[in-house]
């Protein structure tokens, strides 16, 4: 293996706030002068808060990973007051290329991981991206084939896998972008297929022509990116050969939390593609709370019954509470937009929940 090449920036490029893309200056396809990087066929983007527990296991995966080409891990801190930018630095010999950016300064609020992907896509050297998160582990031979698929596709998604991070206990029904189940397009209103942030793949021709990640959909801000993308005329592509092992939440206030904000984020994503926000479409947005109670009902019944165990049914209390107070931002919409006239129509059509 050459001599790994670790570069510390330490700047947070402007213009990321609004979803625009940055290619940074000291990236040259060439090698360029000394102090500048040489692109790389593929990037492989990091995000990371406080991952020290879990951050190991990912990088020893990583490491493992065999590619015909050249890559480099792009590791973006987010402001981690934990070991974990310590624990990459041990990386640097068993990584082709390591650059570590931050993209929390420590003035002001964090923002979400959408941020950290913002960055680390603008200090990334490659052609290709691919996207994978602290707490999960990367499968063997994950990098070679998400990357010769974006060789060919422009937008793609790699598959997940419930199973080897996690107990029965909690990972049974879980199925989202599973091999078998490939990935979920029943989200509305625009029922496209999406996948999730930590299994992204794209080409940087996608992230030139839509920009980066934004938070315009809090925690689903994946639902969006992939909607652009395909909006823009990138189809999604499904690689079951490319394996993330992905790690569930394993404490109940933990599972709680996320149910809650994932939730509440399909809301955003409402209000944003069902635009202009009808009175059909919050209709149907209560159609869908009703499910979701349905579905809470069911898994507290399961609870009592001992197939289900609390902590599992915790993540389903969450995102039902999610849809719930996701409501402040669906009529908050709709009462803003009937201040204008001929902003709201009755007639809209609905979107099927």
């Amino acid at each position: 293996m050459t001599k790994p090449q670790v570069v510390h920036i330490i700047a947070i490029p402007r213009g990321l706030e609004n979803g625009s893309h940055v290619r940074l200056p000291w990236i040259t396809r060439s090698g360029g002068a000394s102090g500048e990087r040489r692109a790389m066929d593929v990037s492989v983007i990091l995000p990371c808060y406080n991952g020290a527990l879990t951050l190991r296991a990912q990088l020893d995966a990583l490491a493992r990973q065999s590619f015909s080409g050249t890559w480099e891990l792009v590791f973006v801190d987010n402001g981690s007051t934990d070991d974990s930018v310590a624990i990459v630095e041990t990386y640097r010999g068993r990584l082709p290329a390591l650059t570590v950016v931050r993209a929390h300064d420590g003035s002001g609020p964090r923002q979400g991981v959408h941020h950290s992907y913002s960055v680390g896509f603008a200090h990334a050297s490659g052609e290709r991206f691919l996207l994978c998160e602290a707490d999960d582990e990367v499968g063997d031979g994950w990098l070679q084939a998400l990357g010769d698929a974006l060789a060919i596709h422009p937008f793609a998604g790699a598959a997940i896998d419930y199973e080897r991070l996690n107990e029965p206990t909690l990972h049974q029904g879980w199925t989202m972008q599973s091999r078998e189940g490939g990935f979920l397009s029943s989200t509305v209103p625009l029922l496209k297929p999406w996948c999730i942030g930590c299994a992204m793949g794209l080409r940087r021709e996608v992230y030139e022509r839509i920009g980066a990640p934004t938070g315009e959909c809090g925690t689903s801000w994946d639902i969006d990116y992939s909607w652009r993308a395909q909006n823009a005329g990138f189809p999604l592509t499904f690689v079951p050969e490319a394996v993330v092992h992905y790690r569930l939440r394993d404490r109940r206030r933990a599972r709680f939390r996320q149910g809650r904000a994932w939730g509440d984020s399909q809301a955003q994503v409402l209000i944003k593609y069902a635009a202009p926000l009808s009175t059909g479409v919050v209709l149907r947005y209560h159609v869908m709370i009703a499910r979701r109670a349905g579905d809470l009902v069911g898994e507290a019944l399961r609870a009592a019954r001992g197939t289900r165990t609390a902590r599992y049914v915790m993540w389903e209390l969450g995102w039902f509470a999610g849809h719930v107070t996701g409501l402040r931002h669906v009529y908050g919409t709709l009462f803003r937009r009937r201040g204008r006239k001929g902003d709201i129509s009755a007639d809209e059509p609905p979107v099927t929940a």
